[in-house]
């Protein structure tokens, strides 16, 4: 099966909604952000991730280590810092977790995909909710299946370059280049918010590693 090329996304006819703040007019037409951008925004991610939980690791270590010299966490933790743990593969997933849908839910973007020209809408071009964000970031993990082989499967036969996670919640991601003013949302706010939660999950996982 070959990759279709560029299309573009204009809402299904349907009543004409009220208008909002958001860009109602049924001649904009959106883009949709292919395979290929959407994997480099996600590499993005992974390197601005793997930065934030480096620096909530040493956090997370100089925190034990004031706890070992205060006497509350025994003898061993130096050990047990090191290991790798059920609980720590369960950290990182939620850290990832809160940190793409709390970005994508309050500004329609991850640093990946803001760095990248990429915005995650409804698929009434509406911002997207909480909700949504976080059922496409659950189904990222059946996507992202064979090397992202799932997710090209279902984006090559979807005129709107939906995968599965996209078709469930009901989002699109979209080029951010076509979008009008109107509709853009500024991602700065829910990408710091995002990183500092991941941040957090990071610093409370290296803590309770080692109680």
């Amino acid at each position: 099966m070959t990759m279709q090329g560029p299309q573009w996304y204009a809402p299904p006819g349907a009543p004409e909604p009220a208008p909002s703040a958001y860009g109602d007019d049924a001649d904009v037409m959106l883009e949709p952000g292919g395979f290929g951008i959407r994997a480099g925004a996600h590499v993005i991610d992974v390197i601005a991730t793997t930065i934030a939980g480096a620096v909530a690791g040493a956090i997370g270590g100089f925190s034990v280590a004031l706890l070992g010299a205060a006497g509350v966490i025994g003898p061993g933790w130096e050990t047990r810092i090191g290991k790798q743990t059920i609980g720590t593969f369960a950290f990182g997933f939620l850290g990832s977790l809160l940190y793409h849908t709390v970005a994508e839910a309050l500004g329609g973007a991850t640093i990946g995909k803001a760095i990248c020209g990429l915005r995650v809408l409804t698929e009434d071009r509406r911002p997207c909710t909480l909700v949504k964000a976080l059922v496409r970031n659950l189904a990222y993990y059946l996507d992202s299946l064979f090397f992202g082989a799932v997710a090209w499967s279902s984006m090559s036969s979807s005129p709107t370059k939906q995968r599965h996670g996209d078709k469930w919640a009901g989002t699109i991601v979209v080029r951010s280049r076509g979008m009008p003013a109107a509709m853009k949302q500024n991602p700065a706010g829910g990408i710091a918010l995002g990183i500092a939660l991941y941040g957090v999950v990071q610093v409370v996982a290296t803590v309770v590693k080692v109680i």
